[in-house]
Order: C-alpha cells, then sequence, then structure tokens
C-alpha cells in the first residue's frame, strides 16, 4: 500500500514530493516512509531526498530561499556526493538576484569546498557555475581580505578604517590579490589568523622584514601592480605591469629598497605616502584618486 501510494518513487523525481515538507521542517511523513519501506541511512533515496530540497529551495523567493540558506549548505557539507552539484543551484539562484548582498555561510562554505575562485588552478571547480557567481563570490572575499588586512595585518587596526574603506572602493577593479606575510601573521595561532589563512591558500608568501608584524597586500588594478604595506610608516608603492615587475610573489619577499625579490624598488612608476596636507593635496585619498586615474586611468567601482 505504501509503496502505491508513492508510486512516483520510481518516476523522474521520486523526491519531489517530499521536499516542501523538509524545508517547512516536517519530516514525519518521510520517516513514516523509511520506516515502512526498510530505507536505510546509506540509500539513494536519501541523498536525492537532499537534492530535492536544494532544487526546490531555488524555486523559491529570494527572502524565503536565503533564509534556508545554512541549513541547505549543513546539509551539503554533510553529502560529498552532491555537495557540488547543490552548491553550483545555489550560488547561481543567489548571484541572479539584482542586489546579491554578501551572504557569509554562502561564501565561506564556497571557498572552504572549491577554493579562491580567481586562482587558475581552482579553474576546474568553479567552472560549473555562471561568470556572475563566481565574480560575487570574489568580490565577497577581496571585500573580506581588504577588511581583514588593515584591521588585522597592519598598524591601522580597527580604529583608522581609512587606508581600508579607500580600496574597498576599487574592488570591482581588482584582478589578483596576494599578500607577504611577516613571521608573526604566518605562525601565528590565534583562531582568526589560522582561519584566514586558510581562506588565503595559494595567496600569500613570505615576508621577510626585520619587523616580524610587518606585512604587504599586493593588487592588481588593470596594468598597476600596486603594494601596501601593513606598517603605517611606509609609503604606497606601484609598478607598471607591462614593464618589469622587480619581484615574484610566489617566492618570500623582502623589503630593502632594490634588494632581490624586494617589493620596494627604485623603478616603480607611483611612490605615495599617507599623508594630509601634502603635494597641494588635503587628504591623501583626494591624491591618490588622481594619480590612479591619471597614469592608469584607474576609476573607483562604478565610476
Amino acid at each position: 500500500e505504501t509503496t502505491v501510494k508513492n508510486c512516483q518513487l520510481f518516476g523522474q523525481e521520486p523526491c519531489a514530493p517530499y521536499a516542501s515538507d523538509l524545508l517547512s521542517g516536517n519530516s514525519a511523513g518521510v520517516e513514516h516512509l523509511c520506516q515502512q519501506l526498510g530505507i536505510v541511512k546509506s540509500s539513494w533515496f536519501l541523498q536525492e531526498l537532499v537534492f530535492a530540497q536544494v532544487h526546490q529551495a531555488t524555486t523559491l523567493g529570494h527572502d524565503q530561499f536565503t533564509e534556508l540558506l545554512p541549513r541547505l549548505l549543513e546539509l551539503l557539507a554533510a553529502n560529498l556526493v552532491l555537495r557540488d552539484r547543490g552548491l553550483i543551484l545555489l550560488l547561481n539562484k543567489y548571484a541572479s538576484q539584482a542586489q546579491a548582498n554578501l551572504n557569509e555561510p554562502l561564501r565561506n562554505a564556497s571557498v572552504e569546498w572549491w577554493g579562491n575562485p580567481w586562482l587558475p588552478s581552482n579553474q576546474t571547480r568553479w567552472g560549473g557555475v555562471a561568470i556572475s557567481a563566481r565574480e560575487m563570490v570574489s568580490e565577497w572575499l577581496k571585500r573580506e581580505f581588504i577588511e581583514a588586512f588593515f584591521t588585522k595585518l597592519a598598524e591601522d587596526g580597527v580604529g583608522d578604517r581609512r587606508r581600508a574603506n579607500f580600496w574597498l572602493r576599487y574592488v570591482k577593479v581588482m584582478g589578483n590579490i596576494q599578500f607577504a606575510l611577516g613571521s608573526k601573521a604566518m605562525r601565528s595561532t590565534d583562531r582568526d589568523f589560522e582561519v584566514l589563512r586558510k581562506k588565503m591558500k595559494g595567496l600569500y608568501t613570505e615576508l621577510k622584514a626585520s619587523d616580524s608584524s610587518n606585512n604587504a597586500f599586493i593588487m592588481t588594478l588593470g596594468d598597476l601592480v600596486a603594494v601596501e604595506f601593513g606598517g603605517m610608516g611606509n609609503a604606497f608603492y606601484g609598478y607598471d605591469i607591462k614593464r618589469t615587475i622587480p619581484f615574484d610573489a610566489t617566492r618570500p619577499l623582502g623589503v630593502t629598497v632594490n634588494a632581490l625579490n624586494s617589493l620596494k624598488h627604485s623603478n616603480r612608476i607611483l611612490w605615495m605616502q599617507h599623508q594630509d596636507g601634502i603635494k597641494g593635496w588635503s587628504k591623501w585619498e583626494d591624491m591618490f584618486e588622481a594619480t590612479l586615474k591619471k597614469h592608469f586611468d584607474i576609476h573607483p567601482n562604478n565610476l
């Protein structure tokens, strides 16, 4: 009788009728079915049931879908067979919104499972999602890295957000970003640092400097390779990608001017200090913005 009542189990979408109930928190029907038909935990039915819920959720409105995201990611995390298929659906659905605001659970899960979205070595993993979804996660991650660098890896700390706020305005025009971490950040067992290094996998190298707490942030914006340092006294260095870049960011880097593989080199195109009231500018941000525009035609987000 149970089999007859649930004959769709042998059809194209065997789990579809149960997905809505489960999404609304009602699992009694499925539990009864499993009991009656002797369905065990390793059964294909329970695996497909996870995918059916993900699929059903993508047909819902944005608010309802967003509310369900943490639970759906939890289901997929426990189901390696369906994880990638399910994550593709979730990312594409979320990215289809006109205003796809940051969703931390979705960002964290996708980076943990597939790695960094703009690294060539992760292309295959990210290949199944829409370009808009990959760009969305890239932007979220770049924003997180900018925040993390200027609040945790730089002397600015949370007290002075000016550098963080300035570079956040350029996140949409940033290509690759990389880090050079001093020995303090490289070896820290602080939970925040461990999580950050995991997200930065493939994007950082060691910074060999006398100040173990100094770090560097290397950004590519169009033809500009821009270098910011953690220490407040350090100036900004800018190099032209069409000329010779004096360092290889995949190997340990230094900060002694003109030394081998140093981030500070006299063939820089730009050199600017984060100082107000110099060179005719009342604020350094205005000076930086005008210089980036003049020399490299780089404009802030959406301008």
